[in-house]
């Protein structure tokens, strides 16, 4: 992004193709990660999910590459992926306002409304600036309920 940003294009490919040539060591999850996000930094999520997956194998005490994998799993709306990620995140650093936010919103959309809702008080808990999640919360909550309502 920063090349683009700039019109530089030629230098960000040639950067991608740089961090990608790198080989890893098998046992340095860093590594897997850092590759991980060139891969989603160019759009290729698949291949994004297996470098993290390697780092996870690497070192499972790796909180962000459980998030990294979070927000592909959101990107692609495998919410039920994504909050599995979360989980074990959260297990990692429970006081995490950003991985509460998002689990948050993989229940929301998920019309899983209670879930939503308590990960989002315990996220503005922690970091009250997330409080802009509840507008999203009240228009699905909103959006659902008229659904269910019968045609007169």
């Amino acid at each position: 992004d920063y090349y683009r940003a700039r019109g530089q294009e030629s230098l960000a490919r040639a950067d991608f193709d740089h961090v990608i040539a790198i080989p890893v060591a098998p046992d340095n999850g860093g590594g897997y990660l850092d590759r991980a996000r060139a891969y989603e930094e160019e759009g290729d999520l698949a291949s994004a999910l297996v470098n993290l997956d390697s780092a996870n194998r690497v070192d499972p005490t790796m909180r962000e590459v459980y998030v990294e994998r979070a927000a592909i799993h959101a990107t692609r709306r495998d919410y039920e992926a994504t909050i599995a990620d979360c989980n074990d995140a959260l297990r990692l650093n429970p006081r995490d306002a950003d991985v509460l936010s998002r689990r948050g919103d993989a229940y929301l959309d998920l019309a899983r409304f209670a879930e939503a809702r308590a990960d989002y008080d315990s996220a503005i808990a922690i970091e009250p600036a997330v409080a802009d999640h509840y507008a999203d919360l009240a228009e699905k909550a909103r959006e659902a309920t008229q659904m269910r309502r019968p045609c007169a």
